[in-house]
């Protein structure tokens, strides 16, 4: 039940960071977990903002309240959100030593790992269609449902031959983390159609875009039955990510703005 403020600045005086990575979600002090405006204040190291949401106008405004505080500000999801705040757009970086792939068996044909139901029943409805249509299709790592660690997660991208991800936040198209990540893992990523997405990769040639629930299943059941073509769509993926979306890129880059 105590805040974390006084301990934060003990540990920066300890260690003596170059640069400070906050990564928020809530206003100062709304939760003892977060620091509140007088602490921040006090820190005179440069902090490096990360926002994944700022499509969603709580996070604009948290955002606008931290800036004055911050040395550089990046943003993933949403180019437009992002650049509308004057914030460097970015993708979203991934721990190479846990996003990889080995080259395991594929076991899996499809994959989603994410929340679905709980407010994200549009989800919940495609993945149901898929399962009533006899899909081989693993789903679970729901917030509020059941958990796994970050190792067990990528290996679930690391056996699947699709992954399926969705691109819709707070009613406008967003990238999120999930196609870096199963890219990265050698899984071919299933993407809901986003303008955002297409920025960064090419439809149909790193990835398979899908429109609605029985476009989804026709895509899954060819690509699952086209292995040739999957495999190639997968491994231009990965490779586009290793050289373009890699976390040595994203924290390249975030230095030499």
């Amino acid at each position: 039940g105590m805040r974390g403020d006084y301990a934060l600045l003990e540990r920066i005086e300890a260690i003596k960071p170059d640069y400070i990575v906050l990564i928020i979600y809530k206003d100062f002090g709304q939760d003892a977990a977060v620091m509140t405006e007088d602490t921040i204040s006090k820190i005179k190291v440069p902090i490096i903002t990360i926002w994944g949401d700022l499509e969603a106008k709580q996070q604009r405004d948290i955002a606008n309240t931290v800036r004055k505080y911050t040395w550089r500000n990046f943003g993933t999801a949403s180019k437009e959100a992002v650049e509308s705040m004057g914030f460097t757009y970015m993708h979203v970086p991934k721990d190479p030593r846990v996003f990889n792939n080995p080259n395991k068996e594929r076991d899996i044909d499809v994959v989603f790992s994410g929340s679905y139901g709980l407010g994200r029943e549009e989800r919940q409805q495609a993945l149901q269609y898929l399962l009533d249509n006899q899909v081989k299709l693993v789903v679970g790592g729901s917030e509020g449902r059941d958990h796994f660690t970050t190792e067990e997660y990528a290996d679930r991208y690391k056996r699947a031959k699709i992954s399926i991800s969705f691109s819709k936040a707070h009613g406008i198209s967003v990238v999120n983390a999930r196609p870096f990540e199963a890219m990265l893992c050698g899984s071919m990523v299933l993407e809901q159609e986003s303008k955002e997405l297409a920025k960064l990769y090419t439809p149909y040639v790193d990835y398979v875009p899908w429109k609605d629930e029985l476009d989804l299943l026709n895509k899954v059941r060819y690509y699952l039955s086209n292995e040739s073509a999957r495999q190639s769509i997968a491994l231009s993926g990965h490779q586009k990510t290793q050289e373009l979306y890699s976390a040595k890129t994203f924290w390249s880059r975030v230095f030499s703005v």
